[in-house]
């Protein structure tokens, strides 16, 4: 601004000194070749009217070339700011395209290094099921090169019987953007193994699909269950011994024959409901339901000892009562009450 200032100012000032050198050069022709008169005369007193309109033309068309000539300096100038002002921005967006650009080759990067060290298998797939891409844990489970897996789709993987199964599971996620399943699958040796299958719809259409080897852990959980079914087997088939699980919220879960016998309520009866309202007299209530909840909060075991329970018909009933809690392996917890009857008095 102040630069557009200074030219004005100075192209004025340029026209004015311009306008009196004309005159004078002029007053100075005229005192040479037509008058007869001092200089000074010629220059501003004794001229005639014609000298003084040509005078004046002549200024005039020189003041307006100076100031036309200005103009078109100053429309430069202006041209030319404006120009430094793009030719700046366009740097300063250029750079910023550069640092965003580094930003996402950084990203890139570091997102394919997670690829390709994450501890589950990963594959891209496209139309069809046919895998785009493939990290190196997805061929160290499959037991495949990635020139091979590069080949295969991912129901390739998929024995014959759950192909369809694995079909939906892809149809599925495609229409609600995300899924999990818990599929088998075969390696480049024929081995059958379980895959827990976790994937998202990508928004060009893709699949991203996560895979983790289960099979150990099924094994382990089918391993537990028959340990569990043995253990209450060997519970239910005990005649003196009355045994009731629970949960944290006294529910119910276990019932074996021997408290069918001493209580009167069938298994299918007992489990589901709360165990204060099958054996607990009204009187105890209020102290085994704080006793069952201080254990589990305050990790409090109940005393083993002698009870006053209540029968299905009624009657009350003397045993010998002993608690334990089992943590199971989702971290829940359950007890398991194991009553003895004692002789009546």
């Amino acid at each position: 601004m102040r630069d557009t200032t200074f030219i004005k100012v100075r192209y004025i000032i340029q026209a004015i000194i311009f306008a009196i050198l004309i005159w004078v050069v002029d007053s100075a022709i005229d005192y040479v070749f037509f008058y007869e008169k001092s200089f000074g005369d010629v220059l501003i007193f004794d001229v005639s009217n014609i000298d003084i309109y040509h005078r004046l033309v002549i200024v005039f068309f020189m003041v307006l070339y100076v100031i036309m000539h200005g103009w078109a300096v100053l429309k430069l100038k202006y041209k030319s700011d404006e120009l430094k002002a793009v030719n700046s921005d366009l740097k300063e967006k250029e750079k910023q395209m550069l640092s965003t650009n580094n930003i996402l080759l950084s990203n890139s990067k570091r997102f394919q290094s997670y690829l390709e060290n994450a501890p589950y298998g990963i594959m891209a797939i496209g139309d069809g099921g046919k895998i785009i891409e493939a990290n190196a844990e997805l061929g160290n489970l499959t037991f495949y090169s990635k020139d091979e897996l590069a080949e295969m789709a991912f129901l390739d993987f998929i024995p014959g019987y759950a192909k369809k199964i694995g079909a939906d599971l892809l149809a599925s996620i495609k229409n609600k953007g995300r899924g999990s399943a818990d599929l088998p699958f075969v390696t480049s040796k024929n081995d059958t193994r379980f895959w827990k299958v976790k994937a998202v719809n990508l928004n060009d259409g893709e699949l991203l699909i996560f895979v983790k080897d289960i099979t150990e852990n099924l094994e382990a959980d089918k391993n537990l269950k028959e340990t569990e079914n043995r253990f209450c087997q060997m519970l239910n088939d005990i005649e003196n011994v009355a045994v009731q699980g629970y949960d944290k919220n006294r529910k119910v879960t276990y019932w074996n024959k021997a408290s069918e016998k001493l209580y009167g309520f069938s298994s299918e009866e007992a489990v589901g409901r709360k165990l204060e309202d099958l054996i607990i007299p009204e009187e105890m209530r209020e102290g085994v339901v704080a006793g069952i909840d201080n254990w589990h909060e305050n990790n409090e075991p109940i005393p083993h000892g002698p009870l006053r329970l209540i029968t299905k018909s009624g009657s009350y009933i003397n045993v010998f009562s002993n608690h334990v809690m089992i943590k199971k392996q989702n971290g829940s917890k359950e007890m398991f009450c194991m009553d003895i009857e004692l002789p009546q008095s």
